[in-house]
């Protein structure tokens, strides 16, 4: 079976996503990946190499793409070329996967589609922030799918609200977390709290508190920090906060506002900068003691998910909405504006062993409905049912 995947292969996903489902189609599947945007990091190239995965690009080095490198819709021509033409030169795919279906990669899987069979898979931001724009001019391009999955119910929503309930075939599965495996670990040592605080240095008297879970602006930090700021000195010192920014968002004009904020708000704080991998993610989440989720759209990250597992008390606003958490009794804390954060954390101080009891039965029930071992069986019936059709 050939298997040809449009996505961004650098995603940390991807690879587990092959090793958990797709290597588990048949013993002779061959795979290859197409990248219709420049490859960044290229941290998964050990990898594919290893595995005998290609990866297959536009040539960023190309004299003619950096000829008109400042020409968005001739370079995008040209790659697309570059693309079909080395795409034509493997063997035709059984099944071609979009994962992230932004206009590009719609629009390029159908060109190449011809007798193979086409599955859409919406991750999040690609259906929950796209533009009006964007979302109108993909609609004449699903018809093109076989399949098409979402990974969480709220996907599941917004698709129906913008296209109306879905003509074609259509489930609503979610990605195994692998970092569920490595938390997991992590937590069979008593002290694992300390060891994992030490390993980012973060101070051992007091409570670290994860606000959002990258660097972007739609992840409201400072309008947290903002509410943090107005808490009582005597919490304020024992509250330790922790911001991960990482692929140089950092050196944003967001951030710099940011740290201005957090130098005036008198709570000491850290800023992770690197890219973690899975194993320094999940010594991440188990450091954490409060986390909270404030951006404003989201799909149900796998960070939540993680941060859950590992037993942090989670804050949650009520404008993202988590059908699959409340039918499965997830505990969590829900604030309807930012405000209510500050008559919150009075709350979790004055009982924090009962907060801490109820966050720490989450772990459970999250690990029964987001490990791989769960969820690979609807996966592979899905892809075999599609791929036999």
């Amino acid at each position: 079976m050939n298997i040809l995947i449009i996505t961004n292969p650098d995603s940390f996903v991807i690879p587990k996503y092959i090793d958990e489902v797709l290597l588990y189609l048949s013993k002779d599947v061959n795979i290859s990946i197409i990248s219709l945007y420049p490859i960044l990091h290229n941290i998964n190239q050990d990898y594919y190499g290893t595995n005998s995965i290609a990866v297959i690009d536009s040539c960023t080095n190309n004299k003619i793409l950096n000829y008109f490198s400042n020409v968005r819709i001739i370079n995008v021509f040209i790659r697309w070329a570059i693309l079909y033409g080395r795409v034509k030169k493997i063997k035709k795919a059984d099944l071609i996967c979009v994962h992230y279906v932004d206009f590009l990669s719609a629009v390029f899987a159908c060109l190449i589609k011809r007798r193979s069979k086409l599955i859409f898979v919406y991750w999040g931001s690609d259906l929950l922030r796209a533009s009006k724009k964007i979302l109108f001019l993909i609609k004449p391009f699903l018809k093109f799918a076989d399949y098409i999955i979402f990974l969480t119910n709220s996907l599941f929503k917004k698709y129906s609200l913008e296209y109306g309930m879905p003509r074609y075939n259509y489930d609503i599965i979610d990605f195994g977390i692998s970092a569920l495996s490595n938390i997991k670990y992590i937590k069979l040592s008593n002290d694992y709290k300390e060891k994992v605080k030490s390993f980012f240095q973060f101070p051992l008297n007091k409570l670290c508190v994860a606000i959002g879970y990258n660097g972007i602006p739609q992840q409201q930090h400072d309008s947290v920090v903002n509410c943090l700021m107005s808490l009582p000195d005597d919490i304020k010192k024992r509250l330790h906060l922790v911001f991960h920014f990482f692929n140089n968002q950092d050196k944003t004009d967001y951030a710099n506002k940011l740290i201005v904020l957090l130098k005036k708000s008198q709570i000491s704080y850290s800023f992770l900068i690197d890219f973690f991998d899975v194993e320094t993610t999940a010594k991440l989440r188990s450091s954490i003691d409060i986390f909270i989720n404030s951006q404003t759209t989201d799909a149900l990250s796998a960070s939540l998910v993680e941060y859950l597992y590992a037993g942090a008390i989670v804050l949650n606003p009520v404008w993202l909405d988590y059908p699959e958490l409340e039918k499965n009794n997830i505990f969590y804390i829900a604030y309807n504006k930012f405000e209510d954060i500050n008559n919150i954390f009075p709350r979790i101080f004055e009982d924090y062993s009962l907060y801490y009891n109820y966050a720490k039965n989450n772990a459970d029930p999250i690990y029964s409905m987001y490990s791989w071992e769960s969820l690979r069986k609807k996966w592979l019936e899905v892809l075999n049912g599609v791929c036999d059709d």
